[in-house]
């Protein structure tokens, strides 16, 4: 699974023509929430059931860049200066949150 064309459709929206031509929408601010790097990873489990008041860095939910890694995923680069996330094509795919998505592919591909 690739993707066909990657693009930023508006400051909050991202889309995602996939190989098999399904078209994933993402909210910008869920992927962030969703970053797969160690330590946005860490900061996930130690905050797990806990009722936490959220701290918004400025640029946190900005996407600056996209760049490709390889042929298997992409990086972005957040509006704070975040990069360490790397995003393959399998986990971007199971956060998909259409219909479709959520029947055929495991929410927890990648963590």
């Amino acid at each position: 699974m690739a993707p066909l064309t990657i693009q930023l459709v508006s400051a909050l929206e991202l889309s995602v023509e996939w190989n098999d031509r399904h078209l994933s929408r993402y909210r910008v601010q869920q992927l962030r929430k969703r970053c797969p790097c160690a330590s946005c990873k860490v900061e996930r489990e130690t905050q797990k059931g806990k009722v936490v008041l959220p701290l918004f860095r400025a640029g946190e939910f900005e996407i600056t860049s996209i760049v490709p890694v390889g042929s298997y995923a992409i990086q972005f680069t957040w509006g704070d200066g975040h990069n360490t996330g790397i995003y393959t094509y399998e986990y971007l795919r199971s956060l998909c949150g259409c219909g479709q998505c959520a029947f055929t592919i495991s929410p927890n591909v990648g963590e």
